[in-house]
C-alpha cells in the first residue's frame, strides 16, 4: 500500500506541474484545457488511477478518467491519499516501515 501511496503522490505532482505549465502566468499561449495526455507519467506507474480504483472503485475511477478534468482528479486523488494515510478506508490500512 505504501508504494501505491508514493506513486499517487508522484501522480499528483505531475498533474500539478501540467496544470502550472498551462497557467496563463507561466506561458504566453495557454491551451483551453490540460488533459491526462499532457501528463508524462514515469514507466513504473502503470496506472495513475490505481489508488482511486482501490478506494473509490473501478467505475468511479473510469468516470474520472473519462471526464479528464485534472483539477478534479487531483482533488479527489489527494483526498484518497489522505484517507488511506489516516486509515479511514474500511478495507485498507496504511503500512508503516
Amino acid at each position: 500500500m505504501e508504494q501505491l501511496i508514493d506513486d499517487s503522490l508522484s501522480v499528483l505532482q505531475i498533474i500539478e506541474e501540467a496544470l502550472a505549465a498551462n497557467d496563463p502566468y507561466n506561458c504566453d499561449f495557454p491551451a483551453d484545457a490540460v488533459h491526462l495526455a499532457d501528463c508524462h507519467f514515469p514507466d513504473h506507474i502503470a496506472d495513475p488511477f490505481a489508488l482511486l480504483r482501490v478506494v473509490l472503485g473501478d467505475d468511479r475511477a473510469r468516470q474520472l478518467e473519462y471526464l479528464d478534468d485534472l483539477e478534479l482528479i487531483a482533488d479527489i486523488l489527494n483526498d484518497c491519499v489522505r484517507r488511506v494515510q489516516r486509515g479511514e478506508t474500511p478495507s485498507l490500512q496504511p503500512t508503516h516501515s
